[in-house]
């Protein structure tokens, strides 16, 4: 579905009914000015955006936005520079020199990088909401990959219903559902950029992109012996490796390490990025069930952050989260009552912040409704 178009679906439930406030724009309208405001000088952008959040900003009664506050009291984001990809001189040292294997980035604008996005569809991992701040599980803090999100990125975000900062507010969420440090290193191995077999690197492109994507994959030794020495504390592997069965073992411990941790970032990352919209389009097909069970957790404990990360907490594991919340589901005589329980008064929200962008770009003769 159209990000634009989850907010117009819900009208017919939450429309408004005084008659001295503007009828909520159609999705063509949104869309409209949104092209109108990306098409601005800068300065329009700016002071546009700048009323928007402004706006959004005075309904200081929101969850969301107390939920922001908390955010931004807490840990200032660390910068981080560049995806970090594993070093040839570091983990096949001898085989490296031997080879002159040095990795450099791909050009970005070349066919080998556009083969390889088209192939691993990295964007599938991306919040549903533009963001600057991401969530780092192996270092278990907030990581800042530019220095703020692009005006464009931000009206988007208001006219969708996300709060101003929801980057900063996921990442605040995280620290708190984010309790398996079993994964730490698991997770930190997969967040390198994904490399070929030539050198080359792939910036915008992790090894978690490459593996989620099922397409399959060439794996260099440098990434392997990488994971045996970062992962397992094993350094008894040296490059070239052979093909033998002893290769394969540590192939099958790559690819075991990678279904549990995705599973678990699935489960977590999804709980945070449903607590913001529980409309998101977030999960790939056979995730979808997720959803519901999640919202049901949400429903049961009334949107208490730190009853629900409690709760992630005790189940240990995803598959005993589903074990139990089904249970939970099926006993409870109106399931569906207790989901609306949370998302309801979440829709409102999302909705007061979106109308807080009309307002603004109506004033200011971007709307065109």
């Amino acid at each position: 579905m159209h990000p634009l178009s989850l907010l117009v679906a819900a009208l017919p439930l939450l429309r408004q009914s005084n008659g001295e406030v503007p009828p909520d724009p159609s999705a063509a309208a949104v869309e409209g000015a949104l092209m109108a405001f990306g098409n601005a000088f800068p300065d329009i952008q700016a002071a546009a955006i700048a009323d928007v959040e402004a706006r959004v900003l005075k309904l200081s009664d929101l969850a969301l936005l107390q939920l922001r506050k908390e955010a931004l009291a807490g840990d200032e984001p660390l910068p981080r520079v560049a995806t970090p990809f594993h070093a040839p001189e570091t983990f096949t040292g001898d085989e490296a020199r031997r080879t002159r294997l040095v990795r450099r980035p791909a050009d970005s604008d070349g066919p080998d990088y556009a083969d390889k996005r088209g192939k691993f569809l990295p964007w599938f991992n991306d919040p549903p909401f533009a963001a600057s701040v991401e969530w780092d599980f192996g270092a278990n803090r907030a990581v800042a990959m530019a220095p703020a999100v692009a005006p464009y990125g931000r009206l988007w975000n208001a006219l969708n219903g996300y709060a101003p900062d929801s980057d900063r507010i996921t990442a605040h969420l995280l620290a708190k559902f984010d309790f398996e440090g079993k994964q730490d290193a698991v997770a930190t191995f997969f967040a390198h950029a994904y490399c070929d077999l030539n050198g080359r690197v792939y910036p915008d492109i992790t090894l978690y992109d490459a593996w989620a994507s099922g397409s399959g994959m060439d794996m260099p030794d440098v990434d392997t012996i990488a994971f045996a020495r970062t992962v397992l504390n094993d350094h008894s592997y040296v490059a070239p490796l052979p093909a033998d069965a002893r290769r394969q073992r540590l192939y099958t411990s790559i690819s075991d390490a990678f279904l549990a941790w995705f599973q678990y970032r699935v489960w977590i990352e999804g709980a945070a990025w449903l607590f913001l919209n529980p409309d998101a389009d977030i999960f790939r097909e056979g995730h979808e069930p997720m959803r519901r069970r999640l919202l049901h957790l949400f429903g049961q404990e009334r949107g208490d952050v730190a009853k629900i990360a409690a709760r992630l907490a005790a189940f240990g594991t995803r598959d005993r989260f589903i074990e139990e919340v089904d249970r939970a589901i099926a006993a409870d005589p109106a399931p569906e009552r207790t989901i609306a329980r949370f998302t309801e008064p979440r829709a409102a929200e999302r909705w007061a912040i979106a109308r807080a962008a009309h307002a603004a770009l109506r004033e200011r003769q971007l709307l065109g409704d």
